[in-house]
Order: C-alpha cells, then structure tokens, then sequence
C-alpha cells in the first residue's frame, strides 16, 4: 500500500488492504485454534487487525514526518473516516463473532 497524502480519498483501497490481512489472518487463525474455540477465534482476529491498523497509523505518521506533512494534512490522512454498510463486507466467519458474542 502507498502511505501518502491523499489515502484518506483511498477508501476502497484501504477497505481491500484491510480484507486481504484479515483474509491472510484468518488462514493462521484457524491452524492455531479449532472450530470449537470460536471465543480464541474472534479475539485472534480482532487483535491482528487492530495491529495492522496501528501499524499502518504508526508507518502514516513516520512518512508524513519524512515529508514535512503540515499538521493538519496530517489529520485529514488520519481521518479517514467510516465505510458505509455497501462497502463492508466481512472478511471472517460472521458465526464466529455470534458464537463469541452469545456466550
């Protein structure tokens, strides 16, 4: 993924990079954890994803620092914004999250 500027116009682009982790995510996931374990299943996959995010925030914020970001091209980087529901599609077993949930 190219960390610039503009990414926060990128929506689609971050929404695939983030489907395509969880998707690479999920795969190790069900290796380490049976179907049973759907509680150790979802917490895995939260926890990878919100790795991955603060990573990209993290490597975001070192680039601007490279270029000379201004401050508040630096916030509108950051303020990407939420997907709306059309643009969301569940990168993991949405059962999961119900079996976690309804413990």
């Amino acid at each position: 993924m190219i960390i610039e500027k503009n990414i926060k116009d990128k929506k689609q682009e971050l929404l695939a990079y983030f489907r395509d982790r969880a998707t690479e995510f999920l795969t190790q996931i069900k290796i380490q954890f049976a179907d049973t374990q759907s509680d150790k299943r979802a917490r895995a996959i939260n926890e990878a994803l919100n790795k991955t995010k603060n990573n990209l925030i993290t490597t975001l914020l070192q680039q601007a620092e490279k270029e000379k970001w201004t401050n508040k091209e630096k916030l509108e980087a950051k303020a990407i914004g939420e997907p709306s529901l059309a643009e969301v599609s569940s990168p993991v077993e949405i059962s999961l999250v119900f079996e976690f949930y309804s413990r």
